[in-house]
């Protein structure tokens, strides 16, 4: 379930990115719009595991040195706030198409 969680980062980028190359305002607009609902329902479908008392989310690349390992941890805490930051901001996006 955590890939879904981590599948969200890749979506929002393209979607910021397909938002500032478009010419017109609709389609960017719309494409704002696609992108955060649909990476808040993997942000959701994620951290709801989490959130039903769970194991934490945990993961850990290696990474080249000087920097060694990258340590990525959400826990139920993090879970809830994620859980509506998302939505959130897709709700702030509407208000502000508006």
């Amino acid at each position: 379930m955590s890939s879904l969680f981590l599948l969200s980062v890749p979506v929002l980028v393209v979607g910021a990115a397909l938002a500032v190359a478009l010419r017109s305002n609709r389609a960017s607009a719309a494409v704002s719009l696609v992108t955060q609902a649909l990476s808040a329902v993997l942000v959701l479908a994620g951290v709801m595991p989490c959130l039903r008392g769970g194991e934490p989310l945990q993961l850990t690349w290696p990474w080249p040195p000087p920097f060694g390992t990258v340590a990525f941890r959400v826990d139920a805490l993090g879970a809830f706030f994620l859980a509506w930051s998302l939505p959130m901001t897709f709700l702030g996006t509407v208000y502000a198409l508006g």
